[in-house]
């Protein structure tokens, strides 16, 4: 069965197929197409580089390099990959990115993390309050928006799951001062052995949105 995944950067994405390959049963096989695939680095920052009031979304291309974008620039490239993995003949499509994007396929099911995961992490924290890591500061505000919709009490804080793992033991200092029911991290860049440095420090639920939407791919 043909998988395809979508990613807002440049594909491969070894740093995310590495970890969701396991979890895909044996006959499943995962055809990536990447947003910026065919872009020079020098390409990306001229056409798709946000402005001040644009949507930022962040990154990785194939050499590793972070990138932002504006979300209004990228979404036409996006809608291309949907339709090359439309010909692809693939069971279904998964968007590689938590961000709210306002995407449609013509023929095969299209599943967009966001629209599953984040009230599956509601139902999972009621009333109690959850702390939501996002790659960069300046997507906090945006990124408010849907959590507010849901009633969910969320603190937000920025630590980029493309630098340095020692970053993250400065949002650890902040979440272990707090009194939270669980830890999402919202993007997919953030892997498994990141997940895994956050649940041993702070003895906390972590939800990895990489691993749990290939989950419940799985079981379709």
């Amino acid at each position: 069965m043909k998988i395809g995944a979508i990613t807002i950067g440049q594909s491969p994405r070894k740093d995310i197929t590495d970890d969701v390959v396991k979890i895909l049963p044996k006959n499943y096989q995962l055809i990536e197409c990447g947003a910026l695939d065919g872009y020079s680095y020098q390409e990306i920052i001229n056409k798709f580089k946000p402005e001040e009031e644009d949507e930022l979304l962040v990154t990785r291309l194939r050499d590793g390099q972070e990138v932002e974008l504006a979300k209004n620039k990228i979404i036409k490239e996006v809608d291309k990959c949907i339709d090359k993995l439309e010909k692809e003949n693939c069971k279904y499509i998964v968007l590689f990115c938590t961000g709210n994007m306002n995407l449609k396929s013509k023929n095969t099911p299209l599943i967009l993390p966001n629209d599953y995961l984040r009230q599956i992490v509601v139902d999972i924290a009621g009333s109690q309050k959850i702390a939501v890591l996002v790659p960069h500061h300046d997507q906090i505000k945006t990124i408010k928006v849907p959590w507010q919709k849901l009633e969910v009490q969320a603190e937000f804080f920025a630590c980029s799951p493309y630098g340095e793992l020692r970053n993250f033991k400065k949002v650890l200092g902040y979440i272990k001062k707090q009194d939270f029911a669980l830890v999402y991290l919202d993007c997919i860049g953030y892997s498994i052995k990141m997940q895994s440095i956050l649940v041993r420090e702070l003895n906390l639920p972590v939800i990895l949105p990489r691993t749990m939407i290939m989950r419940c791919i799985a079981l379709l």
